[in-house]
C-alpha cells in the first residue's frame, strides 16, 4: 500500500516565523466539485485504531479520532475536520493535533494543513464536544505554508499526498515533511514523516499507520 502512495503522488521557511496567511485558492468550486469531494469526506468522520501490519510498518497502539467542523462550509466546497492522534488508552495526551481543510476548484482536489487557534493543549479531545471549535472562525485561522497536499480519487477511495520539500508545520527540528493518506469506507492509511536537508527520515513514523475504522462515531 504504501507503493500506491508512492505511484499516486491519508500535517526552515515560513516556520521560524510560525504558520503563514491562508494560501490563495483560483476559482470557485462548481457543483459537481462539490458533491465529488463530499462522497469522499464521508469517509472521514470516526475513530480509527492502528493494526499490525505485514513488512514491519507501525503496529497495533495508536487511536485517531477524525471530526467534522463547520458543516456549513460544506455548501461553499469547504471541508474542514480536527484530526487528533493519541495512544490507546491515553486520550489526555495526544501526540498530534491538527486541522485540514479540503477542497475542489476546477476538478483539483486537495487539502491544507491549519495549525490550532491557541495553545494546543487547550484543544485536546476538543472532538468530544457537540460543535468542536464552535467559537472559532475558519477564516482566522493560520495555514501551515508549503504543506497543501494534492488529492487524488479511485473511485471509493481518496489519497492526499504533501506536494514539494517546502513544508514544516509545526515541527522545527525537521527540513521538511511530508504526510500522507490513504481513506476508504474502511479504515486509513495515514502518516507524517520529518526529514533532514539530505532527505534522510530522522521523525515521525517509521512507516504509514494502518487504521481501521471501529466506528464512525466518536468514542
Amino acid at each position: 500500500m504504501n507503493r500506491l502512495f508512492v505511484a499516486c503522488g491519508l500535517l526552515v521557511a515560513g516556520c521560524a516565523a510560525g504558520p503563514g496567511p491562508r494560501a490563495p485558492v483560483v476559482g470557485t468550486p462548481t457543483a459537481a466539485d462539490i458533491r465529488a469531494l463530499a462522497v469522499e469526506m464521508g469517509f472521514m468522520k470516526g475513530t480509527y485504531d492502528s493494526v499490525n501490519q505485514e513488512g514491519g510498518g507501525p503496529g497495533a497502539g495508536t487511536r485517531m479520532r477524525i471530526v467534522p467542523l463547520w458543516p456549513e462550509r460544506g455548501d461553499k466546497g469547504e471541508f474542514w475536520f480536527y484530526v487528533e492522534h493519541s495512544r490507546v488508552a491515553e486520550d489526555p495526551k495526544p501526540f498530534r493535533q491538527r486541522i485540514y481543510r479540503f477542497m475542489a476548484v476546477n476538478n483539483n482536489f486537495f487539502a491544507d494543513v491549519y495549525a490550532l487557534p491557541g495553545d494546543p493543549a487547550k484543544f485536546v479531545n476538543e472532538w468530544r464536544k457537540p460543535e468542536p471549535f464552535k467559537d472559532v472562525n475558519p477564516d482566522s485561522l493560520h495555514e501551515f505554508p508549503n504543506c497543501r497536499m494534492k488529492m487524488g480519487q479511485m473511485l471509493m477511495m481518496f489519497w492526499v499526498r504533501t506536494e514539494g520539500t517546502a513544508c514544516k508545520a509545526e515541527n522545527p527540528d525537521v527540513a521538511y515533511e511530508t504526510s500522507e493518506m490513504f481513506g476508504s469506507s474502511m479504515g486509513m492509511k495515514e502518516g507524517t514523516f520529518g526529514y533532514d536537508k539530505s532527505g534522510k527520515k530522522i521523525a515521525g513514523e517509521s512507516s504509514v499507520w494502518d487504521f481501521r475504522r471501529f466506528s464512525n462515531d466518536l468514542h
